[in-house]
């Protein structure tokens, strides 16, 4: 698609997210009975894929940032549906368990889950529900390794910018009494 001929509603990352918030919106609604909300949900759900889990490893796998992740998981320890224990061996390692009451919640709204995932697939045969998934998966793969590139990028620029600064205080202050070296924080 040339920027002569932008389309919005056939632009891919419009479309990808506009599906998603109408599934997150429609589902939301049906859970919030449950007391949760939808990020609650997919820490719930990731926990019910393999149990016991590190917070760094729930953070990328569910794409919630780390603080969000760090208050999000109080909320969802508040009412009893995980618990949170530091590693005996890295003290700033947390691993993550549902408790048997995380457990029953989960089984419950898991299929509410499965019935979204079939009505967003509707009548579409599952070979090609199968490779929307395996393109899904590519496309989440070449925004990340673009965007780590990127920050990489934006990283050394910043670090670049922090030195050429201590460079030029260093010289200013050579020209003074005395020589005094800066480093890098």
């Amino acid at each position: 698609m040339s920027a002569t001929r932008f389309d919005l509603s056939r632009y891919l990352p419009y479309l990808l997210n506009r599906a998603g918030v109408r599934v997150a919106l429609a589902f939301t609604d049906e859970i919030r009975r449950f007391g949760i909300s939808l990020p609650m949900w997919r820490v719930l759900a990731q926990l019910w894929h393999a149990d016991f889990q590190r917070q760094s490893d729930i953070s990328e796998r569910t794409t919630i940032e780390p603080a969000t992740l760090s208050r999000l998981l109080r909320s969802i320890e508040a009412k009893g549906l995980i618990v949170r224990t530091r590693s005996p061996t890295n003290g700033r390692e947390v691993g993550v368990a549902l408790t048997k009451e995380g457990r029953a919640l989960t089984k419950r709204i898991l299929p509410i889950a499965v019935r979204y995932e079939a009505l967003a697939a509707g009548t579409i045969p599952s070979d090609k529900i199968n490779m929307v998934k395996d393109v899904l998966i590519e496309i989440y793969r070449n925004i990340a390794s673009y965007h780590d590139a990127l920050k990489g990028r934006q990283e050394n620029t910043v670090a670049a910018t922090q030195n050429k600064r201590l460079r030029h205080k260093t010289e200013k202050r050579r020209h003074g009494t005395r020589a005094i070296r800066i480093s890098a924080p």
